[in-house]
Parts: C-alpha cells; structure tokens; sequence
C-alpha cells in the first residue's frame, strides 16, 4: 500500500506543460524497493499533476519512504517544484489499520443502533431465529441447522436479560444496575449448584470454590475482555479489566461480607463481639497464586519484548502458544490448590 503525503502546496502548472518527475530522496531505494513507471507527464493549464505510478519491488518487514520531485514550468518561465512523500506499507500495518478502522466502524455503529433501541426491540431480538447479517451486503444470513440448536440452547438467557433497559435510557446507568443485579442473582445461584455438586461428588467447599465458582464468576470478565481487544486499539483495557475485576473480587466481594459481619458480631445482642474467620490452607492457595501471578507477568514481558504483542501475535502459531501456556499455568495452579489435603477456608 502507498501512502503520499504532500510537504508543500499542490503541483499545478500556469500552462500546459510537461511535468517532470525523479525521486529525490528516501530510505527506499528505487530499483530495489520500487520502479517508477512514470517519468514524465502531461500537466493541463491549471490542473493538478496527477497520475504517478510506482511499482512495488518486494515487500518488505518495515515501512519505507521515498520523495517524488514534481517540476513543472510557470507562465513567467520559471520553474515550480513539489515533493511528495511516498510510504511503502507493509502487509501487517495495513492489515493492522483495516482492522483498526473496522472496529472503530463496528463501535459507532453500535452506539447509534443502542441509541435509538427501543424496550421491544430486545425481546423482538431475542425471540426471533436468524442467521445474522452479511457485513459487506447489509442483508440477512439464513438461519443454518448450528444457528438453530444455539438459539434454542440460549433462548432461555436471552428472554431473561432482555428485560435489561436499553443502554440509551438514563445514559445507560439503569441497564448498568440492572446488570450488576442479575450478575449477582445467579453467581449466588450458581454459587449454590456448584456447592450440591460438590457434596455429591465428594469435593471440599473449597475445592468446588477453586475448580468451579472461580470460573464462573470469571467468565463474564473473559467475555468484557474480549469485547474490550476487538474494538480497541491496545490491550491496556482488557488488562485493566481484567486486574480491576480480580480488585472488586478481593476487596468489595470479601471486604463488604467481613465488614457485615464485624459489625453484626459487635453490635448485635447474639453477636459473639469479635468477627474471627480460621485461615485453613489459604496460606498454601495464596502464596501459589503470588508465585504463579508472577510467572504470568515475566511471560508477558517475554511476549511484549519478543512477539510484540501482549495478546495474540503475528501468527496463529504465537497466538495458539500464548493461550496454551495460559491455560496450564491455570491448570497447574487448580491442581496443587485443589490437591492439598488440608485446604480448607
């Protein structure tokens, strides 16, 4: 991909004339890097000179630059000249700016489609079996055999979060509450299962705590993440998002519950005045944590000075590592928690 920028003001002629165009300078090479296909051209009395061609030799693994030189005369037989600056793109930065434009493109949309959402539209949406819509036509996508099985599997979830206000009502702080109100609706039922499920297969609270309500109350922060790396330009917000989710759950999901309980067992006539919770095997669970926390943190500056990239990479290769040795890392982490026979919180 070429892209020019002009350093001065546009080439145009007092009279036709022949334009004449060589490359002055740059760290592309010309014959190497590129061809100039265009030497000379006929420049129209109070045109623009347009019309250059270049030919790209190779691509490269960097961007390289160029500057054309235009000369063209003037009516007092002068001689006025422009340059124009050429950048050689490579495949990655141009596939790095569609993607960029595109989610840009993909963020306003919604913006606009949430804006003027109406409460029946989401019950509508969610009752209604489609196949999607084509990006580049407009036009709707028959419903395919997976679509079906996926619709039935999520009709339930979907009727249910479609009482959730449109995000245009109230600058979009109802559907917040709302959300945050239905999130702690079914961690606490969920919280409740997977505590039935445990007993019947013989697991401690906390090993059921570790192996399975973890994951469930991080799966609705995997999925913000996720939506955070595809409409943004870095990764910073899905870090963000990420560490700000494991503060609320350290601090506010364990800190509102003792501090409910400390001035329930001080104030309260049955209180037992002090509000003291055993540590168990916590000790153990969390000075694993720290080291494993740690060993995730070298990996990403590992990635961050070598792939270049803090998620994904330049290839499906990199990508595919990068969550495989993620997801050990959790693996190894569950097991030793969960293997220790005095794990107890």
């Amino acid at each position: 991909l070429l892209e020019g920028v002009r350093s001065n003001d546009d080439a145009q002629c007092d009279i036709e004339s022949t334009c004449a165009v060589v490359v002055a300078d740059g760290s592309a090479q010309e014959g190497v890097h590129f061809t100039l296909l265009t030497k000379r051209l006929r420049a129209q009395a109070g045109g623009d000179v347009r019309g250059v061609e270049v030919e790209i030799s190779s691509l490269q693994a960097e961007r390289l630059s160029f500057v054309l030189e235009l000369s063209t005369r003037t009516r007092g037989g002068g001689v006025h000249t422009s340059y124009v600056q050429v950048t050689i793109l490579d495949d990655a930065s141009f596939n790095e700016r569609v993607a960029r434009v595109t989610n840009r493109l993909r963020s306003e949309l919604s913006k606009r489609l949430y804006a003027n959402e109406e409460y029946a539209d989401r019950f509508r949406e969610a009752l209604t079996l489609s196949g999607g819509y084509d990006e580049l036509s407009g036009t709707e996508v028959p419903a395919s055999l997976l679509d079906g099985f996926t619709f039935f599997l999520c009709l339930f979830w979907k009727v249910q979060f479609a009482f959730i206000p449109p995000a245009g009502w109230k600058g979009g702080h109802l559907a917040f509450w709302v959300c945050v109100l239905l999130v702690c609706f079914w961690s606490a039922i969920l919280g409740e299962i997977a505590k039935l499920f445990g007993c019947s297969v013989g697991l401690t609270d906390a090993q059921t705590a570790l192996a399975f309500v973890s994951v469930g109350t991080s799966l609705p922060g995997l999925f913000v993440s996720r939506l955070a790396i595809m409409h943004d330009d870095n990764a910073q917000s899905a870090l963000e998002n990420m560490t700000a989710s494991n503060s609320v759950n350290v601090f506010i999901g364990l800190g509102i519950p003792w501090l409910i309980g400390s001035v329930y067992h001080a104030v309260a006539p049955g209180g037992q005045g002090v509000y003291v919770v055993p540590a168990g095997g916590l000790s153990f669970a969390v000075v694993l944590y720290c080291c494993v926390a740690c060993i995730v943190v070298l990996f990403q500056i590992y990635r961050r000075a070598v792939v270049g990239a803090d998620f994904g990479g330049k290839s499906s290769t990199q990508s595919y590592v990068g969550a495989a040795a993620l997801i050990l890392l959790w693996v190894v982490y569950t097991t030793l928690a969960c293997g220790t026979g005095s794990v107890s919180f």
